[in-house]
């Protein structure tokens, strides 16, 4: 491909909703502008409910492990369009409570492609980029994050995981949040 071509999965819709029209040329850049703004104009929205932060028992002592929080629970939102590629576009936000039970918003950008499996599931991979902040760094300066997450879907209902690598004693983390479509 060109720098003014572009895959068909990053499509914009023509009437400016969920539906993807033709591919359009512009270089990656446009392209991207124009995919984040068709997704900020849709009205499609989803609730995102953080639930699990799992730490790996084999990077962390049993001492430490007690110390941190596993429950993230939380609460989020945000805007989603799908496209005739099977892929799907969202933005939104969420707040949960992290490792240390402190409050950790999260706003990001994400773009996941699907793979129906029968009529009403789907199977996805996809990957976000967004800002975080969490208290025990900066505290709460912002911090970009980019990462690949896995997700399974049934009608409205989508599981959503990620696991996030580190070293002894700091990172693998494996993290759950459920989505429901609120169309």
């Amino acid at each position: 491909m060109t720098a003014t071509q572009h895959h068909p999965a990053d499509a914009i819709a023509a009437d400016g909703k969920h539906q993807a029209a033709e591919p359009r040329a512009g270089g990656w850049w446009q392209n991207t502008k124009e995919q984040v703004a068709a997704t900020w104009a849709s009205d499609r929205y989803e609730l995102y409910l953080p639930l699990y932060a799992w730490h790996n028992r084999s990077t962390y002592s049993k001492e430490k492990i007690k110390e941190f929080n596993e429950n993230a629970w939380g609460i989020g939102f945000g805007k989603y369009r799908d496209t005739e590629y099977n892929t799907t576009h969202g933005i939104g936000g969420m707040v949960f409570m992290d490792s240390h039970n402190d409050p950790e918003p999260f706003v990001a950008y994400t773009w996941q492609k699907n793979w129906p499996i029968s009529q009403h599931q789907k199977l996805a991979a996809g990957g976000f980029v967004g800002v975080t902040a969490r208290s025990d760094i900066g505290p709460y300066a912002p911090i970009p994050v980019a990462w690949p997450y896995v997700a399974y879907s049934y009608r409205k209902f989508s599981l959503q995981g990620m696991y996030f690598p580190g070293s002894k004693g700091n990172g693998n983390i494996a993290f759950f949040w459920a989505k429901y479509r609120l169309d």
